[in-house]
C-alpha cells in the first residue's frame, strides 16, 4: 500500500500542553508542527497518546464537561 505524501494530516493534533490544534500544519523535519509553513514560531503538535499525563487530564476534564452540558 502506497503511503500519501499527506499521512501525518490527521484529526486530533494538540500542542505540547493539551490544547487542541485546529490551524493549519504542516511537516518538518519528520514532525508535524502548527502553521501552514514553517517559521522560527511554529511549534510541535502531538497525537494524544504522545501527550505527558497532565495534558491528557486537560483533554479528558474538558470532554467530560462538554458531556454534562
Amino acid at each position: 500500500m502506497k503511503k500519501s505524501s499527506d499521512s501525518w494530516k490527521s484529526k486530533g493534533h494538540y500542542l505540547k500542553d493539551g490544547t487542541e490544534w485546529k490551524g493549519n500544519q504542516h511537516a518538518y523535519n519528520g514532525k508535524v508542527m502548527t502553521g501552514k509553513t514553517h517559521t522560527a514560531s511554529s511549534k510541535n503538535l502531538y497525537h494524544f497518546m504522545d501527550l505527558n499525563a497532565t495534558a491528557k487530564n486537560k483533554i479528558l476534564s474538558k470532554s467530560k464537561t462538554t458531556k454534562n452540558k
